[in-house]
Formats: structure tokens, C-alpha cells, sequence
């Protein structure tokens, strides 16, 4: 009988170890399951961040697409205008400036007539209406030119048609002051070639 109790003995010390092997057991289990858990919990925190931040990003995005697309049209609005400007500018007629607006500063506020008067007694040799013209305006190119000198031949004909003349017609499209041509102090022109050139 008592090797019995001893046997028995031992069997309920050996369930008690494993009683309490087991609380042991269901203790870390236990741990081990809130540990778990709020890694769980900790996951879900980020990614309902990261879900968070993708939809502010996005949004960002949406945003800056947008941004861009309305800059882009905004660009392309103005060069059209640009260019419909420059067209219109190109096709605009030329402003033309009067002939007196090219004479030089020094016969600004003069007559022409009297310009050209002055020109031919200054120089004491017939010029050409071309050389007049050079003296006496200031053009920016071949248009201006040919209109100033077109302004100016009509001057040279009418003051050398007057009676009496302001100035004496030595040849085709070249003039002499009047007074020089008189008194024989007129030097031979630079197109001359021995005698006076006479109109054809």
C-alpha cells in the first residue's frame, strides 16, 4: 500500500508540473498574443497612413496636372495671340514718313527752296537732283530715298520754271544757283565731261 501512495505521489506532482507548465504555456501564449496584437494595431496605423498620404499625394498630383495643363493652355493662348499680333503688325500698312520729316537736322524749320538755294551757292558747280538729295535728307532706305528725291525734283523744276528763276537747269536733272550762273562763278559739275550737259 504504500509503494501505491508513493506512485500516486509522484503522478500528481508530475500533473502539477505540467499544470503548470501549461499556465507557463497559456502566460506566454498570452504575451506572445498582445505582442502580436499590437503589432497588428501598429500596422494598421501605417498603413492607413500610407493610404492617407497616397490619397493626399495623389491628390497633389491631380492638382499639379491640372496646374500644368492650364499653364499649358494659358501658353499656348498667348503665343496664338503673339502671333495673331505679328501678323496683324506685319500686314499693317508701312508707316511713311513726309520728305520734310528726313531733311537734316541743320535745314530743320527751313523751306525747301530755300535749302536748295543755299546747297547750290554753297558748292558753286551744278549738282544732280541726286546729290542734292543726299545733302539735304537723312533716309532710312531705297523707298525713303526715291520719295524724298521725287519730293525734291518736283522743287528743282518748279523754282527753276519760275520767273525769274531761283536757280538755272544745266542739264538733265542738274542745277546751278542762279546768281553764280550769271556772274560765270559756276565750276565745272563732278559728271561733266568738258562743257555743259544738255537735256535730252
Amino acid at each position: 500500500m504504500q509503494h501505491d501512495n508513493t506512485f500516486t505521489g509522484e503522478h500528481i506532482l508530475h500533473l502539477q508540473r505540467e499544470i503548470e507548465e501549461k499556465q507557463q504555456q497559456l502566460v506566454d501564449s498570452d504575451s506572445l498574443l498582445r505582442r502580436k496584437q499590437a503589432e497588428l494595431a501598429a500596422l494598421r496605423d501605417e498603413v492607413r497612413d500610407l493610404m492617407v498620404g497616397n490619397n493626399a499625394m495623389q491628390a497633389h498630383k491631380h492638382m499639379r496636372q491640372g496646374g500644368l495643363e492650364k499653364i499649358s493652355e494659358e501658353f499656348f493662348s498667348a503665343n496664338k495671340l503673339t502671333t495673331g499680333m505679328a501678323a496683324e503688325v506685319k500686314a499693317a500698312p508701312k508707316f511713311k514718313r513726309n520728305p520734310m520729316d528726313m531733311v537734316k537736322p541743320q535745314f530743320k524749320g527751313i523751306q525747301l527752296g530755300d535749302i536748295v538755294e543755299l546747297i547750290l551757292k554753297q558748292n558753286r558747280k551744278p549738282l544732280t537732283t541726286s546729290e542734292l538729295s543726299r545733302m539735304i535728307y537723312d533716309t532710312n532706305d531705297k523707298d525713303e530715298f526715291a520719295r524724298a528725291r521725287n519730293s525734291l525734283s518736283a522743287e528743282l523744276r518748279s523754282g527753276a520754271s519760275k520767273e525769274p528763276p531761283r536757280w538755272l537747269k544745266r542739264g538733265r536733272s542738274t542745277y546751278v544757283a542762279r546768281s553764280q550762273a550769271i556772274a560765270g562763278k559756276v565750276l565745272p559739275s563732278s559728271n561733266s565731261k568738258g562743257g555743259d550737259a544738255r537735256a535730252s
